[in-house]
């Protein structure tokens, strides 16, 4: 596997499905799984100019590393496995672009690097840490009483960086299957969808401000 530029942007070469980077502002990148034009036309939580007028350009500095708005991704090519890096270029996560399962459901894990717990994921399902159960993301009501389960997907790290899954489609997050790895794994009905990592002082202000907190009403008003 290796990055490469094609059609004006960055994209994952020999991965088992298409895979777009993006830089969307400083402290923001995303990786478009399914590629930019399928995650175009796919629902979203976030409205179609959420990041108009960002200055960060993705760019790819090697045939291994991507870098924009401050955080980075690395590609371990032997093993095909993707670091998420924060400001300080230290690996927070690695996604296994090898294993990914893409057949009936959208499935990959993600390794978690070092003493973390994780918070987020809505209101009134089971708490997720590393250790956690599963947590279903999609909001039902049925047989569980008024306002009991509002999902979230944004995901939050207490090293100062987090996740945000703008797929509004049935998915499922929990512990991955690993006999040396600590880990967590993302499977949803889903084919494209932007996956957004950010980090630094952003998690309090930019990005909760502007985009997510209009997700989060949005999710408890609709229901979804």
């Amino acid at each position: 596997m290796q990055l490469a530029a094609a059609a004006g942007e960055i994209v994952v070469k020999g991965a088992p499905i298409l895979l777009a980077v993006e830089a969307c502002g400083k402290g923001v990148m995303r990786l478009r799984v399914g590629g930019s034009a399928a995650v175009a036309a796919a629902p979203s939580y976030l409205p179609k100019a959420a990041w108009a007028g960002a200055t960060a350009v993705a760019e790819a500095r090697s045939t291994d590393v991507v870098a924009g708005g401050g955080l980075s991704l690395r590609l371990l090519a032997e093993s095909g496995r993707l670091e998420l890096r924060d400001f300080g270029d230290e690996p927070r996560l690695v996604l296994d672009l090898a294993a990914i399962e893409a057949r009936m459901r959208l499935r990959f894990g993600f390794e978690i690097l070092g003493d973390q717990h994780f918070y987020g994921l809505g209101h009134g399902g089971r708490p997720l840490d590393r250790l956690g159960a599963t947590r279903r993301l999609w909001n039902s009501h049925v047989n569980h009483g008024p306002g009991s389960d509002i999902a979230i997907p944004l995901l939050l790290s207490r090293l100062g960086y987090g996740l945000f899954f703008d797929n509004p489609a049935p998915a499922l997050i929990g512990v991955g299957k690993s006999a040396d790895r600590v880990c967590f794994d993302y499977e949803t009905e889903a084919q494209a969808f932007d996956l957004y990592f950010f980090g630094g002082q952003i998690c309090a202000r930019s990005f909760l401000s502007r985009p997510i907190f209009s997700v989060m009403r949005r999710c408890r008003r609709d229901g979804r």
